[in-house]
């Protein structure tokens, strides 16, 4: 498990499923972050620019998508400098998740190693980076 990254986060998790986003949860605290969990789609901007988070963990499901393009449009800083991990079911949802700027993208199933090592990645990942591991990311997919 890598140790890179910037410390101790505010990290949301969102997850329509209760149980799920308590595990979820659970993980990145394990990592070293706090964690604030939302379990409603519509509050996952809001979550984001209220804690204030560095990242967002996001269960790609119905409406989550939607969520992360209207992060990603938004007008407030954080709007574009909160990093997300995705978290996918298979290789479509993947392209999907890096087409709408995903920082990482982890498909089920996966350790809780793996949510650790791609948040510390993420949040040491430097602004002009992230541009190039996505084009990267969705070339790898479309090919």
């Amino acid at each position: 498990m890598s140790d890179a990254g910037a410390g101790r986060a505010t990290v949301v998790v969102a997850n329509t499923d209760e149980t799920v986003c308590e595990v979820l949860a659970r993980v990145v605290e394990g990592a070293g972050h706090e964690a604030v969990r939302v379990t409603e789609p519509t509050q996952v901007v809001g979550g984001v620019l209220s804690a204030p988070a560095m990242a967002l963990v996001l269960d790609l499901e119905a409406g989550n998508v939607a969520q992360l393009r209207s992060l990603r449009g938004g007008d407030h800083p954080r709007s574009t400098s909160t990093r997300v991990v995705v978290i996918v079911s298979g290789p479509a949802n993947a392209l999907q998740a890096w087409q709408a700027d995903a920082d990482a993208v982890l498909t089920r199933p996966f350790r809780a190693a793996e949510l650790h090592d791609a948040l510390a990645e993420v949040l040491a990942r430097e602004p002009g980076e992230r541009t190039a591991v996505r084009r990267a990311h969705i070339e790898s997919l479309s090919a």
